[in-house]
């Protein structure tokens, strides 16, 4: 995957066919978590939380734990 692309858009068809309620997302590419995160919000999720942390203080770069929750059930799944 080359940076600031984000995941693969079967990837994202795939996981919102699982209709996984919750998903935690780990990134340490800003560019291809903003691209994901447009992606998935597509697909019915909604960020509830991102926590950034510098795990290395002395490098560039940030680590991004955010917490996605599924707020438009697949049409037809009765939730």
């Amino acid at each position: 995957r080359k940076a600031g692309r984000g995941s693969k858009r079967y990837f994202h068809n795939w996981l919102r066919s699982t209709a996984a309620r919750a998903i935690i997302y780990v990134s340490v590419d800003a560019d291809a978590f903003r691209a994901d995160l447009k992606a998935l919000m597509q697909l019915g999720y909604g960020l509830q939380r991102l926590q950034p942390f510098d795990p290395e203080p002395h490098r560039r770069g940030v680590l991004l734990v955010a917490r996605l929750e599924l707020i438009r059930p697949l049409h037809g799944s009765g939730d």
